[in-house]
């Protein structure tokens, strides 16, 4: 039987899995976490589809030569019928200039999921940026 607390581990496992898969740059990992018509908004701009999302992201993390995405403080809540859910967190994306500067943002992320075959996937996301420092990244369209 699966309980509440077995879903919100896988959810929160999930979510932790594809923040390692960005910092290995195993962007084909990431596929198997959002559904094929996902739909995010970051503050760099908002994408739909698992490929527009792949693009933007792999374009966005090979910019630095290094990154470290760390995720806490995760509330997930399962929809009655088992099927859905959303997950909240806060996340920490540090990235490393080419040159070795960092440029560090604090953010609040929220995620909507549905179960597939596959597992939890996330259909809908977004990330709000709460604070930041060092010096950002030049925005450049993928």
């Amino acid at each position: 039987m699966t309980t509440n607390a077995t879903v919100k581990t896988e959810i929160i496992e999930q979510i932790d899995h594809s923040l390692r898969a960005l910092d290995e740059r195993k962007f084909d990992e990431l596929r198997s976490h959002f559904t094929e018509d996902v739909a995010a908004e970051y503050p760099i701009g908002h994408v739909h589809g698992i490929e527009q999302l792949l693009a933007s992201t792999e374009a966005g993390v090979l910019r630095y030569a290094r990154t470290q995405h760390l995720g806490l403080n995760y509330l997930v809540d399962i929809a009655p019928d088992g099927e859905r859910a959303t997950a909240g967190w806060n996340q920490i994306c540090h990235h490393v200039h080419p040159e070795g500067d960092v440029f560090t943002v604090g953010t609040h992320c929220q995620a909507e999921l549905i179960r597939t075959t596959v597992g939890w996937q996330v259909n809908h996301t977004t990330m709000q940026a709460i604070w930041t420092t060092g010096r950002p990244p030049a925005i450049v369209e993928v």
